[in-house]
């Protein structure tokens, strides 16, 4: 008889679970690895958030250290589960889990390390705290020894995360995957979602999606629309995301100061995200930093057309160099919104239909997956 081939186990540790694009990422590959040939698990270094949820959903165990409440309890329960749990592959997610989980991943014996790198810059106190920038730079000394493989989400990441001084040898690229069923043209929702967030349905429509943070950049977009209104005053802008909301004094701040609250929309992190890119006519992202831009992704897979600040690996996903511009320039910004809600609909449907094709082309789930699946065989197969 033949005998039956065993499964490899593979551990995924991350920092926490709240709706961030490492979580949502992380989801994406657990529950849809080969169950076949992986049986996966899932260690949160703090407690449980709403993915959570979602990966217990699929039948994948998650297990909560809570290292924030009780920092000495959370790591010797996390040297407890991979004791106990023994796996062939550790896949850690962020700095945090890349410094514990592959230490103690390390140390209990785990034979094959693959790290995450989500970032392309850290400005500490700026979008992410002073222990994440040390972190980062503790973890270039350790990428030699630790980790058998670094995973960036990112070119652009690879090469800052070079430039600190990472292990060149071990670092490869795998851009995130999409749900283009879930991000798709849907043209039904937009007299409904317009009508609930008061905008008129022949107005033209901007948006920006994203928590609020340094990173994203929304001062300069409020300068730009500034401009723009300056322009055709008949241009309207919703913001949604966490933050994105009146109780934000700050950002209330930068739009009463430009005198352009009428034409804003705050929506905050309640709003289902694909039937709000669906009411939009043009999405944009301002940032001055990113990885790789996720809801550009997804807001090109929902048939949108986009203006984007040049960063991260934007230009592996719009093509077209007209639609990018400068960090922190507010002006070369606000001219190419307007050359864009300048054109007819269907020119601009043109552009949406043309940025879908890319993320259909080379950025779905199963792209990504397929990545992941070849790299985490490899390793596991290599002789010893």
């Amino acid at each position: 008889m033949k005998k039956k081939k065993m499964k490899f186990s593979i551990i995924h540790v991350i920092s926490s679970l709240g709706a961030g694009g490492a979580e949502n990422t992380l989801y994406k590959v657990a529950s849809s690895l080969d169950k076949r040939k992986f049986d996966v698990k899932v260690i949160c270094l703090s407690k449980s958030g709403p993915i959570s949820k979602k990966i217990r959903s699929v039948g994948i165990p998650v297990y909560d250290c809570n290292l924030q409440n009780n920092f000495f309890l959370g790591f010797f329960k996390l040297i407890y589960l991979f004791l106990k749990l023994k796996p062939d592959l550790t896949q850690t997610w962020m700095y945090h889990a890349d410094l514990l989980g592959g230490l103690i991943a390390k140390l209990t014996g785990c034979k094959k390390i693959v790290w995450n790198i989500r970032n392309t810059h850290v400005f500490p106190g700026q979008g992410v705290s002073k222990s994440t920038y040390w972190i980062m730079r503790l973890n270039k000394f350790l990428s030699y020894n630790i980790p058998d493989k670094i995973i960036c989400v990112a070119n652009s990441a690879k090469l800052s995360h070079l430039k600190v001084g990472y292990c060149r040898k071990k670092m490869l690229v795998i851009h995130n995957g999409f749900d283009v069923d879930a991000f798709k043209p849907d043209s039904s929702q937009k007299k409904l979602t317009r009508k609930f967030i008061n905008i008129e349905f022949k107005s033209v429509l901007i948006g920006c999606i994203g928590r609020f943070n340094f990173y994203k950049n929304y001062k300069n977009f409020i300068l730009a629309a500034k401009v723009l209104l300056s322009k055709n005053p008949n241009i309207f802008f919703v913001l949604a995301g966490k933050g994105l909301d009146k109780h934000n004094s700050e950002l209330c701040d930068w739009i009463d100061s430009n005198d352009i609250r009428s034409n804003f929309r705050l929506v905050g992190e309640h709003f289902d995200i694909p039937v709000l890119m669906n009411s939009l006519d043009i999405f944009c992202l301002p940032s001055v930093s990113e990885g790789f831009p996720n809801v550009l992704a997804e807001a090109m897979s929902s048939g949108l057309p986009c203006i984007s600040t040049n960063v991260g690996d934007v230009r592996y996903l719009l093509t077209n160099d007209k639609h990018i511009v400068p960090i922190n320039n507010n002006q070369l910004l606000a001219n190419s919104l307007f050359k864009m809600s300048e054109l007819d609909k269907a020119e601009r449907k043109k552009l949406g239909t043309e940025n879908r094709k890319i993320i259909l082309n080379e950025f779905t789930i199963e792209h990504m997956i397929n990545k992941y699946d070849h790299l985490y065989e490899g390793l596991l197969n290599e002789k010893k």
